[in-house]
C-alpha cells in the first residue's frame, strides 16, 4: 500500500518512499509475448538460459494473434529457424497456406506457440505489465512490474524489449524516433472476420470485374481449386460509398486478407485511423473508437453493396487495436531503407528478411491515400520480392548495456520499417536476440561484446539461414568467445 500526498496546487499526487519486493531473478527478462517476444523466448529458454517471459495479456502472439492479424506478410519458402517451425507445424495441422504471403489460424498459432515457450522451459508471467526499468552505471538490471498482487521487481542478466512500442527501452532512458522524421505513424486499425459469405459469388465477382482490383497477383487473386482468394479493391462499390457518406473518407478499398470456402469465413483489413500515437493511452482510446466505427460502416457496406455478402455476418474482431509503429528504438546500428533496398551484406547478420512489398512506396503512409486513385505503386504495379539483411548492432540498444530489442521496435528508419516490421521479421529477430541474450548470459558479458561468430554460429545450428555464406561459419564458426 502507498502512502501519497497531493501537492498544493492539486496538479501533482508525491508517492512517499517505499520498499518493492524482488519477486524474481533469473538469467533472461523478455519483456512482451507478442511475434518478437515468442521467437526471443523460445530461442534463450531452448539454449537453456533461465527466461521470464512477461506479457499483459493471457496468450502469446501479439498482432498476430489477438490483433487478427491472421496473414505473414512474406514468402513462404523464406522462412528459417524458428519461424519454419511453426509454420511447418501451421502446415501439419491444416492451419495455414504457402505462396507469398501466408494466411494462418490465429487460434492454432495462440497454442503452438503456448506449447513450444513451455517446452523450452520457458516461465511465463501473464497479466503483467512492466512498468518501469531498473537501471544503474548506463546498465539495465531488470525491470518494475505491477499486476493485482502489486509493484515487484524482477532482476536478470539481459532484458530483451520486444514490448513493440520500445517501452522498457523508454524507461531506461534510451533515445528513439517516433515514427517518420517529422513524428507522423502508420494507421492504426481493428481487423474482424466475417461469416456466412458466399464465396463463390464473390469470386465469380472478382473473376468478372478485374479491372477493380490491384494488380499484384501475390496479393490479389482467386485460387478455387486451391481453397484461396485474397482480394483488393472493389474500387467503384468503395468509392461510390464513400461518396455517400456511408465509408471513412481515407476508404479507398476492401481488403480481403484471406479466406476460408469451406466455413464460409472472410478477414477484413480495410480499418485505417491515423494521426493515433500508439503510446497515448488517450489518443489509443479515440484510437478504438473511430476504428469500431469504421468496422460498423463497413460491414453495413458489404451487405448492402458487395456480392457474397447479402446474409453474411459480423463473426468476431480483434481483441486490440492493431498498432503499426510507434518508437523506433536507436541502437548501435540504425538500418536504412538504402540497405534494404540493395541488400547490403553486414558481418553481423541474424536475420535474413524476404518481403513481398510495392517497391520503394509506402504501403500504409501516415498521410492517406492507401490504394487511392493516384496510387500507382500499390494499385497498378506488380510488387517485387525483395530480400535483406539485419545486422546485431540493430538489436543492441546504443547507451544501455544488457539491453536488447526485438520485433517492431528494433533500430530502424520509418523507410526501412516497412519491411522490418512484418511478423516474420519480428519473430526471427526475436530469435536472433533471445539467443544473444541467453550466450551473453552464460559468458558473463554485455550482448555487444560476444564474439560475433559465437552468436552466427547458434543460430546457424537453429537452422537459421542467413541468405549466403557467411565466412568463418562454414565449419561450424568458433566454440568459445
Amino acid at each position: 500500500m502507498g502512502n501519497y500526498r497531493l501537492t498544493r496546487n492539486r496538479t501533482r499526487l508525491i508517492e512517499e518512499q517505499r520498499e518493492i519486493p524482488i519477486a524474481r531473478t533469473c538469467d533472461v527478462i523478455v519483456a512482451g509475448g507478442g511475434s518478437g517476444g515468442v521467437g526471443a523466448a523460445v530461442a534463450a529458454g531452448r539454449m537453456g538460459a533461465e527466461t521470464l517471459l512477461i506479457e499483459r495479456n493471457a496468450f502469446l502472439g501479439g498482432t498476430s494473434t489477438g490483433g487478427m492479424m491472421a496473414v505473414f506478410w512474406a514468402p513462404s519458402d523464406s522462412f528459417s529457424g524458428y519461424m519454419r517451425d511453426v509454420l511447418d507445424e501451421l502446415l501439419r495441422l491444416g492451419a495455414a497456406q504457402t505462396g507469398a504471403f501466408v494466411p494462418f489460424d490465429q487460434e492454432v498459432l495462440k497454442q503452438i506457440h503456448l506449447r513450444n515457450v513451455t517446452k523450452a522451459g520457458v516461465d511465463l508471467l501473464f497479466h503483467t505489465w512492466i512498468v518501469d526499468a531498473i537501471v544503474g552505471d548506463n546498465q539495465i538490471k531488470g525491470a518494475i512490474v505491477e499486476n493485482k498482487s502489486g509493484r515487484q521487481a524482477i532482476l536478470a542478466h539481459t532484458v530483451i524489449d520486444a514490448t513493440a512500442d520500445g517501452d522498457v527501452a523508454a524507461f531506461a532512458g534510451a533515445k528513439f524516433r517516433m515514427g517518420r522524421e517529422d513524428g507522423a505513424m502508420r494507421p492504426v486499425s481493428v481487423i474482424f472476420r466475417m461469416g456466412n459469405v458466399d464465396l463463390s459469388k464473390l469470386a465469380e465477382y472478382a473473376l468478372t470485374h478485374p479491372n477493380q482490383f490491384i494488380a499484384d497477383q501475390g496479393m490479389n487473386y482467386v485460387k478455387r481449386e486451391e481453397g484461396k482468394l485474397r482480394l483488393v479493391g472493389f474500387f467503384d462499390l468503395v468509392k461510390a460509398a464513400r461518396e455517400r457518406g456511408e465509408l471513412d473518407k481515407e476508404c479507398h478499398h476492401l481488403r480481403i486478407e484471406s479466406a476460408h470456402f469451406d466455413k464460409k469465413v472472410v478477414l477484413i483489413n480495410t480499418v485505417r485511423v491515423y494521426g493515433i500515437n500508439g503510446t497515448n493511452p488517450w489518443e489509443l482510446t479515440r484510437g478504438e473508437l473511430e476504428a469500431r466505427k469504421q468496422m460498423e460502416e463497413l460491414v453495413a457496406f458489404m451487405k448492402r453493396d458487395v456480392p457474397g455478402f447479402e446474409s453474411a455476418f459480423l463473426m468476431d474482431s480483434s481483441a486490440t487495436l492493431g498498432v503499426r509503429e510507434t518508437r523506433h528504438i536507436i541502437g548501435e546500428y540504425v538500418l536504412n531503407y538504402e540497405d534494404v533496398k540493395t541488400g547490403r551484406h553486414f558481418d553481423d547478420v541474424v536475420v535474413y528478411n524476404c518481403c513481398h512489398l510495392p517497391f520503394g512506396k509506402e504501403m500504409h503512409s501516415p498521410d492517406g491515400g492507401e490504394v487511392a486513385e493516384n496510387d500507382v505503386a500499390n494499385r497498378s504495379d506488380p510488387w517485387p520480392r525483395l530480400c535483406h539483411e539485419i545486422p546485431f548492432r540493430s538489436l543492441v540498444v546504443k547507451g544501455v548495456k544488457n539491453l536488447l530489442i526485438a520485433g517492431r521496435c528494433i533500430s530502424v528508419t520509418h523507410e526501412a520499417d516497412r519491411n522490418t516490421r512484418n511478423i516474420a521479421a519480428c519473430v526471427m529477430t526475436g530469435q536472433a536476440a533471445g539467443t544473444a541474450a541467453a550466450l551473453a548470459s552464460k559468458c558473463g558479458v554485455p550482448p555487444l561484446d560476444l564474439n560475433i561468430r559465437l552468436l552466427q554460429s547458434a543460430l546457424r545450428r537453429q537452422g537459421v539461414d542467413f541468405g549466403r555464406e557467411v565466412p568463418g561459419l562454414e565449419a561450424g564458426g568458433p566454440a568459445s568467445v
